[in-house]
């Protein structure tokens, strides 16, 4: 839960509280968004894989994945999320991606106690 909360907090300010779909900032706030659903562990902390999305844009992008598979192919380049896809299809240590993702990007600093 720590590491979900941190990660959020993360993705939110980078993507500067505004929503990566319609590039503006919402008064309810955005939420944070996974390109690859978030079940896939290899891929859920990924910083590639997470944007900011508002309420709207995270409904229907949720409730039309061809819609959304669109935009992440424009978003990361087809090359870039054909790897995020075979990542989170791999067999792997999720605890490993955390480290390698998180540890550079000083988001770790927030998970300690």
């Amino acid at each position: 839960a720590r590491i979900d909360a941190a990660v959020r907090e993360h993705v939110l300010s980078r993507d500067g509280m505004r929503c990566q779909v319609t590039d503006r900032a919402h008064v309810g706030g955005v939420q944070w968004a996974h390109g690859i659903r978030r079940g896939r562990l290899l891929t859920r902390w990924t910083e590639g894989n997470s944007f900011a999305l508002c309420a709207g844009c995270h409904t229907f992008h949720s409730n039309n994945p061809e819609a959304w598979t669109a935009w992440l192919m424009v978003r990361l380049g087809t090359q870039e999320y054909g790897k995020m896809l075979a990542l989170s299809l791999s067999a792997g240590d999720p605890d490993r991606v955390i480290e390698d993702t998180w540890n550079t990007s000083g988001a770790a600093d927030r998970l300690s106690p």
